[in-house]
């Protein structure tokens, strides 16, 4: 457990018969004090998602990650937000689709200053030439469009 006390955030068990919730300490940590606990809720699970589901292929790369390129499709959502974190903090190209390129790239380009403008699409757009690819919503983290991702035998082929 979190040691100090304070208010926490994480991913836990929940024991229905004795109604008690058994934490994980590697999955859990302290919420910071400019957060809201509504807003903390919401973290660690798209995050370990995120995690769970591009650090296994990327570890299976041959490539050095900030050599790859990513698609995160939906970037606008949570899960979107996440994997551009995941993505920014390893050095990788990013690349994003949302419903409405005007609408979302000033909040995305302000919230995420190393997004380049030119790498945000409207959903409309289908050609992609990326090595990784971030699909809209967890339920489809098992596969990404195919079309999306480049021709590069040893590098991950999709999430």
């Amino acid at each position: 457990m979190i040691e100090g006390g304070g208010r926490i955030m994480g991913l836990a068990r929940y024991d229905t018969p004795s109604c008690t919730i058994h934490p994980d300490p590697e999955l859990t940590w302290h919420v910071p004090d400019e957060w809201n606990l509504q807003d903390a809720v919401t973290v660690p699970f798209v995050y370990t998602t995120v995690y769970n589901a591009l650090v296994p292929k990327l570890e299976l790369s041959l490539f050095d990650p900030s050599t790859l390129s990513i698609l995160v499709q939906a970037g606008h959502t949570l899960l979107g937000q996440a994997a551009i974190t995941f993505a920014l903090s390893r050095q990788m190209q990013v690349f994003i689709t949302v419903p409405d390129r005007d609408k979302y790239t000033p909040l995305l380009t302000q919230h995420f200053p190393k997004l380049k403008p030119s790498h945000i699409f409207s959903h409309s757009s289908h050609n992609y030439d990326v090595d990784v690819c971030s699909p809209p919503r967890v339920a489809e983290f098992s596969s990404c469009s195919p079309h999306c991702v480049a021709n590069r035998s040893t590098a991950p082929s999709n999430v």
